[in-house]
């Protein structure tokens, strides 16, 4: 989902996806616009927020803590495009995530992220606005460096497998975590 986001959000660089947006698995065989429906099923859309690597590693020790805090939902962990970390969830708020890399479109080799250069994330309207933990979102939002691109998500997602005729598992270097 990521990937589709990030490729479809053409400004972007970096895409982040709570994992409880995504309500079904994608099943083999012919997908169709209602398959995407399906998978992403609430009124979003992609929006993109200027943010430097420093927020970054915010957002995602925000998500991370809601994740794992009571009362909170497993669905706020954060699944990523062009970005990738080691987590240790043993480890206070703020030093869970380490070792983040970073590879933008069409390049193949990652690189360290850099917590004061700013980067063009895509993600979903919902977290963007704070909900499910992604308070640091919120506060980057509200400061006025958030574009809607008003592309419906699924729709996109659709767009996305459209374009590339098959989509499957990731390579293990691929993945966020």
């Amino acid at each position: 989902m990521a990937y589709a986001y990030r490729k479809m959000a053409v400004e972007s660089q970096i895409a982040i996806q709570n994992a409880g947006g995504v309500r079904v698995d994608v099943q083999p065989g012919p997908f169709t616009i209602g398959d995407s429906y399906i998978l992403l099923p609430f009124a979003n859309t992609l929006v993109e927020l200027d943010m430097t690597g420093a927020e970054i590693h915010a957002v995602l020790e925000d998500a991370l803590d809601y994740a794992l805090a009571e009362g909170g939902s497993s669905g706020a962990y954060p699944y990523a495009a062009g970005l990738r970390w080691k987590i240790d969830a043993r480890k206070p708020k703020g030093q869970r995530f380490s070792a983040f890399e970073f590879r933008g479109k069409g390049e193949t080799v990652w690189a360290p992220l850099d917590p004061k250069r700013t980067y063009k994330v895509v993600t979903n309207s919902f977290i963007a606005a704070g909900r499910d933990g992604y308070t640091t979102f919120k506060t980057v939002a509200q400061d006025g460096r958030i574009l809607d691109t008003y592309l419906d998500y699924a729709q996109s997602f659709a767009d996305y497998v459209k374009e590339k005729g098959n989509v499957g598992k990731l390579p293990p270097g691929d993945y966020s975590t």
